[in-house]
C-alpha cells in the first residue's frame, strides 16, 4: 500500500481540521513510532475537542485518514505507515471499536480492496477501516462532529432512510461497500422493528439479504418490480450482478426457494425478466406495510383535489339532478353516515359509478369537479399502461392497481381522511361484452376476458369509490351494468343549456348571439369550448373581437365530417 498521504493543505485556503490531521500524521512519521507521540499537542487537543474522542483515538483516526486510498486499510497497513510493530497497534483494538461506534470510521470484515461489513459465509477475513466521506466534509468545514442518528426509527422512516441509501448508490455517490455498511448499521439500530427481526431470522447470505431489501424498498416505493438494471445499479461489479440475475432467471435464487419472490411468469408464458414480492412476503414480512404503504410513500400518481381548478359545468336537468345527488352522497359526513348504515345492514360498502355519453359532454371534467367539491384525491388509471405483450402481465398490472387503491383506502381510514376516488377514464374496451372462446386458447381474447373477470371481482368487493367513464354503452356487458350502483348518461346539452354554456364560455357574448349559436349548432360542451378558445386566439392575433358571422364560420369548421343531409346553422 502506498504511504503517500491522501490529504494536504492548500496554502491559499484557511487551514481546517484536515490540516491538524495531517500535522499529527507527519509527527508520527518523523518520530518513527506511535510510542514516541506526545498526545497533548495542540493538534491532538483540537481534534479531541471537535470529534469528542480520546487523544489516542485522535491519533489512530489521523493515521487511517492519511493512508487510505481507494480501499480500506488494515492494522498491518497502519503499522507499516508509521514503522511500528503490528502488535503495538493491536493493543488499541478497543479504541478502533470506539471510533466505529462514533461513526468516525467504518469497519469492514473481509480483505483489503474487497471488504464488506456483512459476514460472508465461509470467509472470515480481517478487519479493515476507512473514514467515510461525510466525516471528511465535517473536518473540511471545521465543524463539530455529532453522530447521525438512525436509531428507533418508525417503519416509514426506516424505509425512507433505506431508499435514500439506494438512491445514493444508483447515483454512484457512495460505494457498494459503503452502502452495505450503512445498511448494516441501520438494521443494528432498529431491532425493535418487526421487519428487521423477521429478515434477520431468515439467515440469508449477504447478496440474498441485499436483494430482498432492494425488492422490498421497490415495493414500498410504488414500483413493485425489479429488473436486471435495478440489480446491476446496486451491486458492486458486473460479474456479481450477472450471477445474481442468472440465478433469478433460472429460479435458483435462495429468495425464490423460500417463496419470498417470484418472477412475473404466468402459466409458463410471460416476462421472466422482472421479479416481484410474493403475496406471502407482503403479508408475513412486510405486515401492515403490505396493505397500506405499498401505495408509495409519496402518493405517486395521485391528483390532489387542491390542484383541481373550479370550472362551471352546465347540464340538462336530468343529468344535473343525478350529479347533485351523487355529489351529496360523497360529501364527507353524509358518506360516512351512509357507509355506517350499509354496514349495519350487512350490505356492500363500495360505490361504483359509470358516466356514459358522447365525447365532449363533460364526463371527465365532472369527475374532477366532484373530487374538488367533496375534497377527495383521485387515483387516475391510464388503461393503456396496463397493456402488455406478455401473456399474464396485463392481469397482474390490473391487480396491482386495485391493491394500491386498497392501500389508499386503508391509509385514508387510518388517518381519518376522505377516501380517494379510483378513476378509470375512457374505459370503453374494459366494460364491453366478454368474448366467447372456443377450441384452443386465444391469447388476446383470453387476456381481455381475464382482465374483465378481475375487475368484476374487484367491483364486487369494492370498499371505496370507483368512477368510470365510457363513450359506448351499446356493447356494455350485463355483469358490469349490475355492479355499477350509479349510472349517469351524459347527453348533449339541449338548446337552453347550450345557450348557457355559450354565455359561460364567452363572457361578452350577447343573449341574442348566444341564442343564435345555441339554436344553429348542436354542439357538446367540449365543442363549444373549442370555439371559445379559437375566438380568444383570434382576438390575441388580430386585436379585434370576431363577429357573429366569423364565430359561425368557426362552428362550421369544427366538424371534420360534414353533415350534407341538411344545412348546418341557419343558412340565412
Amino acid at each position: 500500500m502506498m504511504e503517500q498521504p491522501i490529504i494536504g493543505i492548500n496554502a491559499k485556503k484557511e487551514p481546517n481540521l484536515l490540516s491538524n490531521v495531517l500535522a499529527i500524521y507527519e509527527v508520527l512519521r518523523q518520530d518513527k513510532g506511535l510510542e514516541n507521540l506526545k498526545t497533548d499537542s495542540a493538534d491532538v487537543r483540537l481534534l479531541v475537542e471537535k470529534l469528542h474522542i480520546s487523544p489516542v483515538q485522535a491519533v489512530l483516526f489521523s493515521i487511517i485518514l492519511n493512508i487510505q486510498n481507494e480501499s480500506s486499510v488494515s492494522i498491518t497497513d497502519i503499522a507499516k505507515s508509521i514503522k511500528t510493530p503490528s502488535l503495538l497497534i493491536i493493543q488499541y483494538q478497543n479504541d478502533f471499536d470506539s471510533l466505529v461506534e462514533q461513526r468516525l470510521i467504518r469497519k469492514y470484515q473481509g480483505y483489503p480492496g474487497r471488504s464488506t461489513p456483512f459476514a460472508s459465509r465461509g470467509e472470515s477475513g480481517i478487519s479493515t477501516y476507512r473514514v467515510p466521506k461525510n466525516v471528511i466534509e465535517v473536518l473540511n468545514h471545521n465543524e463539530e462532529w455529532s453522530i447521525p442518528s438512525h436509531k428507533d426509527l418508525t417503519f416509514e422512516d426506516f424505509f425512507g432512510t433505506l431508499d435514500d441509501l439506494f438512491e445514493q448508490r444508483i447515483a454512484e455517490s457512495i460505494t457498494f461497500d459503503t452502502l452495505k455498511y450503512e445498511i448494516t448499521q441501520l438494521v443494528a439500530d432498529n431491532h425493535h422493528l418487526d421487519f428487521v427481526k423477521k429478515i434477520k431470522e431468515l439467515g440469508l447470505a449477504d447478496d440474498d439479504w441485499m436483494l430482498l431489501l432492494i425488492i422490498c424498498n421497490q415495493a414500498i416505493d410504488d414500483d413493485q418490480r425489479i429488473s436486471c438494471q435495478n440489480v446491476s445499479s446496486i451491486f458492486d461489479n458486473r460479474s456479481r450482478g450477472v450471477r445474481i440475475w442468472r440465478q433469478l432467471v433460472n429460479e435458483k435464487n435462495k429468495l425464490q426457494e423460500l417463496g419470498l419472490i417470484e418472477s412475473e411468469n404466468y402459466q409458463g408464458f410471460g416476462n421472466n425478466q422482472t421479479f416481484v414480492l410474493t403475496q406471502k412476503t407482503k403479508d408475513d414480512l412486510l405486515g401492515e406495510i403490505s396493505t397500506i404503504n405499498l401505495i408509495g410513500k409519496n402518493h405517486k400518481g395521485l391528483i390532489s383535489y387542491k390542484d383541481i381548478k373550479p370550472k362551471e359545468l352546465i347540464y340538462n336537468e336530468t343529468e344535473r339532478d343525478k350529479i347533485f345527488k351523487l355529489q351529496r352522497l360523497l360529501d364527507k359526513d353524509q358518506f360516512q353516515n351512509v357507509r355506517s348504515r350499509l354496514e349495519a345492514n350487512n350490505m356492500r360498502l363500495g360505490f361504483a359509478c359509470i358516466f356514459s355519453g358522447e365525447s365532449g359532454t363533460g364526463k371527465t371534467e365532472q369527475v374532477l369537479q366532484i373530487a374538488r367539491l367533496t375534497e377527495r384525491d383521485i387515483m387516475k388509471v391510464d388503461l393503456s399502461e396496463t397493456k402488455s405483450k406478455w401473456f399474464g402481465d396485463s392481469e397482474k398490472r390490473i391487480k396491482e392497481i386495485f391493491d394500491r387503491y386498497r392501500g389508499l383506502v386503508k391509509l385514508a381510514q387510518k388517518n381519518e381522511e376522505n377516501i380517494p376516488i379510483l378513476f378509470f377514464n375512457e374505459a370503453d374496451g374494459i366494460f364491453s361484452k366478454r368474448q366467447v372462446i372456443s377450441g384452443e386458447r386465444s391469447g388476446p381474447a383470453q387476456t381481455e376476458n381475464a382482465i374483465q373477470n378481475i375487475i368484476l371481482d374487484e367491483l364486487e368487493n369494492l370498499e371505496g369509490i370507483l368512477i368510470a367513464t365510457t363513450n359506448l354503452t351499446k356493447n356494455f356487458d350485463d355483469a358490469f351494468e349490475r355492479r355499477f350502483l350509479y349510472k349517469i348518461e351524459f347527453s348533449k346539452p339541449d338548446k337552453e343549456s347550450r345557450k348557457a354554456i355559450w354565455k359561460s364560455m364567452v363572457d361578452d357574448l350577447s343573449d341574442d348571439d348566444a341564442a343564435v349559436l345555441a339554436a344553429g349548432y348542436n354542439f357538446s360542451g367540449g365543442e363549444i369550448e373549442n370555439i371559445a378558445r379559437k375566438r380568444t386566439i383570434d382576438m390575441i392575433l388580430t386585436g379585434d373581437k370576431p363577429s357573429l358571422e366569423e364565430m359561425m364560420s368557426m362552428c362550421r369548421d369544427e366538424k371534420l365530417v360534414k353533415d350534407t343531409s341538411k344545412k348546418i346553422g341557419f343558412g340565412v
